[in-house]
């Protein structure tokens, strides 16, 4: 508290950002050729009509279509149906309907985003309207009264999303809040702050970040090291070396990723090393470190999975047992070529764990038609448990399609339950490998455009790494898996050519 209380009174308010009266058109708008709020032709209960007659259907691109059309209906009719994508959750469309709701500034439209929304039953739809309005700020209307309000929400996750979108929108009317926040009971809330106060306060969030880097959830801390990065100062590299000798596991990946990408500079992992480039570094570092190009940086050390380091201690591998998974490779780096893929798969998987020691803990998944978990948490790597994953693994055998969808739900499951549970830290997963030989056959998403919105959705909380693996290599369309590696700072390895 005492740290909450030195940075509010040295927080001056920060001046509020000037935006045009109405809001560009989005995306959706544009291909549709409509300005905001102005309808194409035809009825608003027509397309709204025809998004849900799409949508019994399923989340598939049509229905995705059907939902960016309505961004040419500014209407209350079409303003219902999003809050109704809200409160039904799915989060492969949850992004298109926040961005087409955030296209809206007809007075009726807004008005019913006022009385329907602001206040809704569901905390899901609450939520989802605080990060649209931190996205877009609809209309020509100030919204930051609505966000302030929010901060004081009862749902744990609707305050995250109010914080979220006050430092997006220079919201600093309720500063003393968003600062005790920062001991809020939630660690995804705790996470938020970080964030929203480099936006409003700069470096005076320092002390906040500082106690912010202690904490015992993962994510919180990642959260200190990412506002740590943003402040761009000396003093914010200073403390990032300090987190990389202090981490232990994938946070040492995040700190170090921090340091290269904020000095232009490869020095390793060894904390000693930074401080020497410190004591000698020109007052002006920082800005040469935008003229030098980095080659993707790759964490040397801890475990090792198909070619993908890591310092993870806590991760989950997912392992694709469709059919396909039983043919032979055309050549595979370091096999003979007469190896099935599932030959590969377990081999490396055996070497994975053999690598283990009693400070790590970890689960498997596969998948075929649907996805299935070895374990309901992360077991340790001591002896039981690695006796136990070995049989595990030499039972796989190959049967059915590729349910990419449901092998990641499963992960952002088993994430989101740890998150939650304020005794499970242990079991807490930072990292997911995925290894399939195929695109998505099976399952509720099979499009790999949902699918990456998918897990942009679910993994905005979560900051799950997911480093993917192909066994089939050139042989199949990497853009999927290659999207899911970047998107999350992991890497994309093929493994037959």
């Amino acid at each position: 508290m005492a740290l909450i209380l030195a940075v509010a009174a040295t927080s001056a308010p920060t001046p509020v950002v000037a935006r045009a009266p109405c809001p560009a058109p989005s995306p959706a708008a544009i291909a549709l050729g409509v300005s905001p709020g102005v309808s194409p032709g035809g009825d608003a209960s027509k397309a709204v009509k025809a998004f849900k007659d799409s949508w019994r259907d399923g989340p598939g691109p049509v229905t995705l279509a059907r939902l960016q059309e309505l961004s040419g209906h500014d209407d209350p009719r079409s303003v219902e149906v999003l809050l109704d994508v809200f409160a039904k959750g799915h989060a492969a469309l949850q992004p298109t309907a926040r961005e087409v709701l955030g296209s809206f500034h007809a007075a009726k439209s807004l008005s019913r985003l006022e009385t329907k929304a602001i206040h809704h039953r569901s905390p899901a739809v609450r939520r989802q309207v605080l990060l649209m309005l931190g996205e877009s700020r609809p209309g020509d209307r100030d919204w930051r009264g609505v966000i302030e309000a929010a901060l004081d929400d009862d749902d744990s996750r609707v305050r995250a999303a109010a914080v979220r979108s006050a430092g997006r929108v220079r919201a600093d009317g309720r500063l003393d809040r968003v600062l005790a926040l920062a001991g809020d009971a939630d660690a995804v809330v705790r996470a938020e702050v970080a964030g929203c106060l480099v936006r409003l306060v700069g470096a005076r969030s320092l002390p906040v970040l500082d106690a912010l880097s202690s904490d015992a959830r993962w994510r919180v801390r990642l959260a200190a090291l990412e506002g740590y990065r943003d402040l761009k100062s000396r003093v914010g590299v200073e403390r990032l070396v300090g987190r990389l000798e202090a981490e232990t596991g994938r946070l040492r990946e995040d700190a170090l990723l921090a340091l290269q990408r904020l000095t232009g500079r490869n020095l390793g992992a060894d904390p000693a090393d930074w401080r020497g480039f410190l004591a000698d570094a020109p007052d002006d570092f920082l800005a040469l470190a935008d003229t030098v190009a980095l080659k993707p940086a790759r964490y040397a050390g801890g475990i090792t999975y198909h070619d993908v380091a890591s310092a993870s201690r806590r991760f989950v591998c997912a392992t694709d047992l469709s059919n396909s998974m039983g043919s032979r490779g055309a050549r595979v780096d370091g096999y003979a070529g007469e190896d099935a893929r599932l030959s590969i798969a377990i081999t490396e998987l055996a070497r994975l764990l053999a690598s283990l020691d009693t400070s790590h803990r970890f689960n498997l998944i596969t998948f075929s038609n649907n996805a299935r978990a070895w374990r309901r948490a992360p077991v340790a790597a001591d002896t039981k448990g690695l006796q136990a994953a070995k049989a595990e693994i030499r039972d796989y055998r190959p049967n059915g399609g590729t349910n990419v969808h449901a092998a990641l739900e499963l992960a952002f499951a088993m994430a989101d339950a740890s998150a939650r549970d304020a005794r499970e830290a242990d079991h807490d997963i930072d990292t997911l490998f995925l290894l399939t030989d195929g695109a998505p056959t099976v399952g509720e998403l099979t499009d790999t455009r949902l699918l990456l919105e998918s897990v942009r959705e679910r993994n905005r909380d979560l900051r799950l790494r997911i480093h993917c693996i192909s066994l089939a290599g050139s042989l199949a369309d990497p853009t999927l898996l290659r999207a899911l590696a970047t998107e999350t700072g992991g890497h994309y390895v093929e493994k037959v050519r």
